[in-house]
Order: structure tokens, then sequence, then C-alpha cells
């Protein structure tokens, strides 16, 4: 772009037709998007201060476009351009009064410090745009929340990038750190939560004293706190920082579980989740220090795991094996809710359900309970949940079910590299089988009270395959039930129509591929059992029409099943001396395909 263009450029965007003007600053940012030299240092200083300029438009449109040119602009302007561009916007937000601009020169500096600290290599650089930042907002806590939330999370992404350089001699850090620790006495909850935000990564990225006086004090204030929406804060500071600099918390951890322990299962709900979540953390990364408490946070995550006070079930509800076909869970949880009572936009129990799930997932995945233990206990649990009324809480126990089974055929592989040093333990296969009537028919009572959730039939087959690789045979009493629920997925229609949505379409061809990965598991036995003969008979019209299927790896799948059928059917015919005849007649037409 050059120099004339440049004057042209500020020549229109002076203009009073606002018209003009955003054309003008479109066609700049189309520009800005395909050159890639950089531009000279008057032209580059004249568009960056013009850019600040047109920020304080009348039009947000205009507004909008030019922070988009900023985000864009400094990769085509020198380090020292772009250090005086984000001091210029930083100087002009801590001059602005609540009325006049400073929402749009904030959002314009989170936007080009993000991409500059994102995109520079040289991180020593990134510690030089702290200085005017750190400046401005110890100059406008009077100014409207967002514009220092704004800022705070442009100072986020310099403490994240440049790390531990902002504490080398004569860096910014004591100035970072003493402004995060004003502001966390600030009136304003939302900037406190912000600055303990940004303290809490100053902690992760920043090492050394400074970084240790930083945790002493979010603990502090942890410990100190009375009110739990503080408390809930704090806490999620801490636990993010034990998930990225685990060892440097692990002192203060034991006094965490035990503080949460007291008051998990009656504290709010913004706090319950923020311990839950505490709770799951420690257990994945510090396992050891949870050992002797693990009980009591199991205890925690199964209460959590329950809690629905707005819905009221019915008594003997947890007695999934009533009915094989799951009729009774049907009934109970049918049409008998009331909506006048009770309203789903006011729940937020649901979090704290959803928490306790993963934390029952987490406890399943940690050394803290041995294999069968977590098949008897926390799988238990979890078949309890297959009728949960939230989608995205089903979900959530249904596939923390399969990890949790993921984890048993693991430990049962000696090649397998998931759990190297668990012990071989048969006692939690056998578990899974026992279980296994009650999975079946609480899958099956899931399905058919949602009959119009795929996730949960997609996830209802997962379980199944998951079952069947760990003991073939395991299911090989309950296919009476699973045959309708295979027979209705393999013969769904799955090609979009006229009406019909090619996101509904994808959404049922993965459920097939799902039923056929499953029939893939089930057929890959040494005997054709007589249960697991009829299944196959009454299917194998199915999987036929699927090999026909116009839909993406839906017939290749449905082949490789057919022939797997076929092997089986021969080896039962070869060494069982089995009467497979009636087969001929599918055989010969899958020959035709």
């Amino acid at each position: 772009m050059s120099t004339n263009e440049c004057r042209e450029f500020l020549r229109k965007v002076k203009n009073a037709d606002q018209d003009i003007r955003s054309m003008a600053i479109s066609d700049l940012l189309s520009h800005l998007n395909t050159l890639t030299a950089t531009l000279p240092k008057d032209d580059g200083e004249q568009y960056t201060n013009a850019l600040i300029e047109l920020l304080l438009d009348a039009q947000s449109y205009v507004q909008n476009l030019a922070t988009e040119c900023l985000g864009q602009i400094f990769k085509l302007i020198d380090k020292n351009t772009t250090l005086a561009t984000v001091t210029n916007i930083c100087t002009r937000v801590a001059q602005r009064s609540s009325t006049d601009g400073a929402s749009a020169l904030s959002v314009a500096l989170r936007v080009m410090v993000s991409r500059v600290a994102e995109s520079t290599e040289d991180k020593s650089f990134v510690t030089k745009l702290a200085r005017p930042i750190v400046s401005a907002l110890s100059k406008s806590k009077e100014l409207p929340a967002d514009v220092n939330i704004d800022m705070f999370a442009a100072l986020s992404e310099v403490v994240e990038s440049a790390g531990s350089l902002l504490a080398i001699s004569g860096g910014p850090a004591d100035a970072i750190q003493a402004l995060l620790l004003d502001y966390s006495t600030h009136r304003n909850p939302n900037l406190v939560r912000r600055a303990f935000a940004v303290l809490g990564k100053f902690v992760v990225h920043v090492t050394g004293e400074r970084s240790e006086n930083a945790l002493n004090t979010i603990f502090q204030r942890y410990q100190d706190s009375t009110k739990e929406s503080d408390t809930a804060v704090l806490l999620g500071v801490l636990v993010a920082i034990a998930r990225q600099r685990p060892a440097c918390i692990r002192p203060v951890v034991p006094s965490i579980i035990d503080s949460e322990l007291k008051t998990v299962n009656e504290c709010d709900t913004d706090l319950r989740v923020a311990s839950l979540l505490a709770f799951e953390t420690i257990v994945r990364h510090c396992p050891e220090l949870a050992r002797e408490r693990s009980s009591e946070i199991y205890a925690a995550a199964i209460k959590a795991a329950k809690y629905d006070p707005s819905y009221n079930y019915e008594d003997g509800d947890d007695d999934l094996s009533t009915g094989d076909d799951g009729d009774d869970l049907e009934e109970e949880f049918g049409d008998e809710f009331d909506e006048d009572i009770y309203d789903d936009h006011d729940d937020t129990a649901w979090n704290i359900r959803t928490g306790g799930v993963r934390l029952l997932g987490t406890l399943a995945k940690s050394d803290l309970l041995s294999p069968t233990d977590a098949v008897e206990k926390i799988g238990s649990a979890l078949i309890g949940g297959f009728k949960e009324r939230v989608d995205v809480v089903r979900v959530e126990v249904l596939t923390t079910y399969t990890a949790l089974l993921d984890t048993v055929k693991a430990q049962l592989s000696p090649e397998s590299e998931a759990t190297p040093t668990m012990e071989v333990d048969n006692a939690a296969a056998d578990a899974v089988v026992q279980q296994a009537p009650q999975v079946v028919s609480a899958l099956i009572s899931s399905v058919k009270q949602y009959p119009k959730s795929t996730e949960t039939k997609q996830l209802a087959f997962a379980v199944l395959s998951r079952i069947v690789s760990i003991r073939i045979s395991a299911l090989d009493s309950l296919l009476a039930g699973i045959q309708p629920v295979v027979s209705s997925a393999l013969v769904a229609n799955d090609s979009a129509g006229a009406l019909q949505m090619a996101a509904t379409s994808i959404v049922r061809t993965n459920l097939k591929l799902d039923v056929l990965e499953f029939l893939r598991t089930f057929v890959a036995r040494s005997s054709l059992s007589d249960a697991a003969d009829e299944l196959l008979f009454v299917i194998k019209d199915g999987i036929k029409s699927n090999v026909s299927s116009k839909t993406a790896q839906v017939p290749a799948t449905a082949f490789s099943v057919a022939g797997d059928i076929l092997t089986l059917l021969r080896l039962a015919a070869d060494t069982n001396s089995q009467d497979v005849s009636r087969y001929i007649a599918w055989v010969q037409g899958m020959a035709t395909l």
C-alpha cells in the first residue's frame, strides 16, 4: 500500500458521510488481509493513529471495523509502533469518562494485545505491553466494569505469554502483582473475580518467590472468605492453578480437602460445583493426598450425582431390574411430571449432578479404588443415572460408564498401555457381567423414555459393545430385550429427503455405524449360542438393507459385519455341526449385492 493510498484513506475516514468512512475502513481491512510486506514507519503510525480515532466514531460498525484492523495491522508495523499504539489506547482509556468511548477502546486493546501475544515469538517484547496496561488500570478504577474487564483480559494474555520474563530485573512483575492485589478489594465483585483470575495465571506462569506470595494471598483469602460466592471464585482460581502447576499447590491441598468436605453437601450451587471440581482435580493430579479421605470424597460424589431437589422420583426407582423391557420405569417417569410445579429454566441442580458424575469418573480412573470396587460401587451408581431427565447429564453418565468399562477392558489386556501398572483383575470383568442385566434394563428404559435422543441410543450401543468386548457371552441371556432396539436402529431411514435436514441424516448415520460396530464386536466369537443365533437371524435382513445404503461408510461397515457373520456361521457348522441352513437364502442374497 503506497503513501498516496495512505493519504487517500486518511482523507476518506475524516469525511462527514458515514458511508464513505465505512467503505474506506472496509477497503483498508481487505488490503491488510492481503499484505505481507512491512509498512513504512510513517505510514504505519498514520494508519494506527487514524484507527484509534475511528474507535470513537459514532457508528458502531465503524468502531468494529477499526478494532479488526488494529488486530491485523500489528503484523505489518514495527514493534515500536505497536507499543506506541497500545500505549496510546491505554492512555485514552484512562482519560475517558464512562460515556465517551472507553468501551470501544478497551475492546480494541484486548483484541490487539491478544493477537500480538499469541503470534509474536519475541516474548521479551510482550512484557513491554504490560506497563501501559497496568498504568491505565491503576488510573481507571471508576470506569465501567466492562472496560476494566477487557483490560484485565489483555493483561492476562501478557502474563500467560511472557511468563517468567516478567520477573527479570526491571520487569513489570511487581507492578502487576501490586495492581492485582489492589483490585482484589474492589467493591465490584466482577472486577475482584477478574483480578484473582489473572493473579492465578501469575502464580502459574511467573515462577519464584513472587509466585509463592501470590499463591499464599489467594489461599489466605479463600480461608478467610465468609461469602459462598467469593469462596467459589477463589476455589476456582486454586483449581486452575492445580491443573497447570499441581506441584506448587500441593502444600495447601490437605487444607482444601478438609474445608470442602465440611460444606460440600450443604453449600449453594456455585460453591458446590467448585468443590466437586476441586476434588476432581485433586484426585487426578494429587491422588496420594486424597487417599486418606477418598471414602468421604466418594460419598460427596454419590450424593451430588443424585442431587435433584426439584424433581420427585418415586420410591424404588433405583431398582432397574423390575422388568426386562423397562416398562415400569417408562410409566414412572413419563406423564406424572407436573409442569405447573416445576420449571426447568430455573433448575441449576443439573450442574451439581454433572460435577458429581465427573468426580465419580475420575475416581474410577484413579488408583484409589481397585477395578472391581470401581465397577461395583461407581458402576452401580452410574447405572441409576441412565434414566437422568436432563440430556447433558444423561450423556455424561453414559460416557462415564463407558470410560469405566474401557478401564476394565484395558487392565485385562496385557499389551494395553492405557493402565500399564494395573494388575490383571478378572474379578472386575466378573463384576461387569453381574451388572449386565441391570445395565441392559436401564439402557432399554432410557431409550424408550427418550426416543428422540439419538445420542442416548448411540451411547447405549457403545456401552453394549464394551460389555461384549470384556466378556463375549455377557449379553447372551439378555438378547431378547436388546433385539428390538437393534432392529429399529438398523431399519431407520438414514437418507435426507426434501423436508429432512442434512444434519438429521448424519446423526442417524452415526447411530447406524454405532449399532453395526456393536454387531461387529458381538460376532467376533468362537461359538454360536442359541440366543446369538436367534438375534442374528432376526436382524440379518436389516444388515442386508444397509449394504445397499447410499450413505457414506454405512454400506462398507454393513458388508464387513455380514462377512463376519458368515465366518461365524461357517465356524459353527464346521466345528460344532450346527444347522445354519436357514441362512442360505440370506447368504445367496448377499452374494448378489
